[in-house]
């Protein structure tokens, strides 16, 4: 695509809101289709040594200096349209400035933003974490597919897009081995496209190649235990497999209290409160969203904190469950489907969604689940809302007897 030769005027001025003493800064302002960008160019002077008419100082010094940023602008301006990068005022000046050259690169301006958000200290560490992997796939399909070590933002094509897309379908695998699935896939492009979208403010791009990329997620089947199915797990005889005890403890412990693997897994002593009527509850600022979250402790859920007082993972770190990673923790948590004789497929987070739709199947209100989840959307929280038939049928009966 031929970038249009866009009209470039620059005009200096002194600053009067930018005092030095009896002097004013002097600045250049650089315009293109009716947009600017403004920098000082060093110098001062004072009003009367300055033509406001003619924009021109009295210092024969001070011309010669405007004068040759003013040839540099317009030798910047030929360079933008030999290099086809779009001209705006703000590319104009980066350049002038000697800014461009990390911010016309996809990596280089990707990891600026990471940096940023970083820095500013609004996003979980999580979500931090999140845009370091989607970089890393960027990093490793410009390496392996496309034979490059960096890309140009301006070089990103819907073409691209696809062939970014089907890298991750066929190439990527997350820790455990597993092929991604596509609604993790469609979160590595939101923040990607997060991130072009970010250089079109910027004046970086003209447009994003996601305008007409569209990203469909797939329906998914969310997995939760039935309170029958929650009980054979309880009552499964494991004492000659403490590895598996372990798992299943951690397991219903989640199933208990709703908490996520990460939550759980730092979960201390230190974050169980007692009130003043003896209830203890868990007070802790949640992983993925940093948002504090309390949730009553159940009797089921105190006797396997009580199980594991004398625990060395308790004893000298004061953490309330034994340690284990996710990646060795959901093998031992797949094989209690075979021992319950159920085809379902068994992983920490149906914990998460058991928790949620006992409790809504059991008449607490969707209001008090999203609190105890975490959420801020209830939106999130309804997609746990999986009522079963006799509870439709109890709150059916409300209108009449079904029959």
């Amino acid at each position: 695509m031929q970038i249009m030769e866009e009209k470039v005027s620059i005009l200096f001025y002194l600053n009067q809101n930018k005092p030095i003493g009896e002097k004013y800064r002097i600045y250049a302002r650089v315009l293109v289709s009716r947009k600017k960008s403004e920098f000082s160019i060093g110098f001062s002077a004072r009003e009367n040594e300055w033509d406001q008419q003619r924009r021109k100082s009295t210092l024969a010094i001070i011309n010669e200096e405007m004068s040759d940023i003013e040839s540099k602008i317009y030798k910047i301006r030929r360079q933008l349209i030999d290099e086809n990068i779009p001209i705006t005022a703000s590319t104009i000046v980066d350049h002038y400035k000697g800014k461009p050259g990390v911010k016309a690169n996809l990596l280089g301006y990707f990891e600026d933003h990471v940096n940023y958000i970083e820095t500013r200290g609004e996003y979980s560490r999580v979500t931090i974490g999140q845009y370091k992997t989607t970089q890393k796939i960027i990093r490793d399909f410009l390496k392996k597919k496309l034979k490059k070590q960096e890309i140009l933002l301006r070089e990103i094509s819907y073409n691209t897009l696809l062939e970014y897309d089907t890298y991750m379908v066929k190439n990527y695998t997350d820790p455990t081995g597993k092929y991604i699935e596509r609604n993790t896939i469609n979160k590595h492009h939101s923040r990607l496209r997060t991130v072009l979208n970010k250089a079109v403010r910027e004046d970086l791009l003209i447009k994003s190649p996601y305008k007409n990329f569209q990203l469909k997620n797939k329906q998914t089947q969310r997995d939760h235990l039935t309170e029958k199915e929650l009980a054979q797990i309880e009552d499964l005889d494991l004492k000659n497999k403490p590895a598996l005890d372990r798992a299943r403890d951690f397991f219903l412990f989640s199933c208990y209290t709703g908490l996520r693997f990460n939550d759980a897994l730092s979960l201390k002593l230190d974050d169980i409160i007692e009130d003043n009527e003896e209830r203890m509850y868990i007070s802790i600022q949640m992983h993925k969203t940093e948002d504090l979250v309390q949730v009553p402790v159940i009797e089921d859920a105190q006797k396997i904190i009580d199980k594991y007082k004398d625990h060395a993972d308790r004893e000298v770190l004061g953490f309330i469950l034994p340690r284990i990673s996710n990646q060795k923790l959901n093998p031992h948590i797949k094989a209690l489907a075979p021992l319950i004789k159920t085809r379902k497929t068994i992983t920490h987070h149906v914990a998460r969604h058991t928790f949620a739709t006992i409790a809504l199947n059991r008449g607490i209100p969707i209001e008090v689940v999203q609190k105890l989840l975490g959420h801020k959307d209830i939106h999130t929280t309804m997609i746990y809302a999986k009522m079963l038939t006799k509870t439709l049928v109890r709150e059916m009966e409300k209108m009449g007897r079904v029959r």
